[in-house]
C-alpha cells in the first residue's frame, strides 16, 4: 500500500521541470524496488498508477515509451493484468495498445485477486 501510495504522490507532482524530475527519480525508484524486494506484491492498481505516473511526468512520449513497456510487460509477467491496467495503458501508450494481441492470454492475468479480476 506505501509503494503505491507514493508512485500516485509521484503522479500528482505539481511544479516545475526540476519538481518532476524529483518525482521522476522517486518513480524509478518505485519501479527498481518493485522489481528486487520479494516482500512488496504489486496489485493491477500498483501497475495502473505506474503507468498513470509516467504520463503524468515524462511528457516526450518516444522517452516514456520505454518507461510504458517495461511497467506493462513486469505487470503482464507477474500476472497481474486487468482491464483497469489495460485501460490506463491505452490512455498513456495508445501505439503499445494497439499492438497486443486479440486474446490476452490467461498467464497474464493468473494471479488477479478473486473479484479483482477485470480482464478482457
Amino acid at each position: 500500500v506505501i509503494i503505491t501510495s507514493t508512485i500516485k504522490a509521484c503522479g500528482y507532482t505539481r511544479g516545475g521541470r526540476e519538481d518532476k524530475q524529483k518525482a521522476l527519480k522517486v518513480l524509478l525508484e518505485c519501479m527498481a524496488e518493485l522489481k528486487t524486494k520479494k516482500y512488496i506484491t504489486p496489485t493491477p492498481l500498483t501497475y495502473r498508477a505506474l503507468l498513470n505516473a509516467a504520463k503524468a511526468l515524462v511528457i516526450d512520449d518516444s522517452k516514456r515509451r520505454p518507461i510504458s513497456a517495461t511497467i506493462f510487460e513486469t505487470c503482464c509477467r507477474k500476472g497481474q493484468l486487468d482491464n483497469t491496467v489495460l485501460e490506463s495503458l491505452q490512455k498513456v501508450q495508445p501505439e503499445l495498445y494497439m499492438k497486443l494481441p486479440e486474446s490476452i492470454p490467461s498467464k497474464w492475468k493468473q494471479n488477479v485477486a478473486e473479484g479483482r479480476s477485470r480482464s478482457r
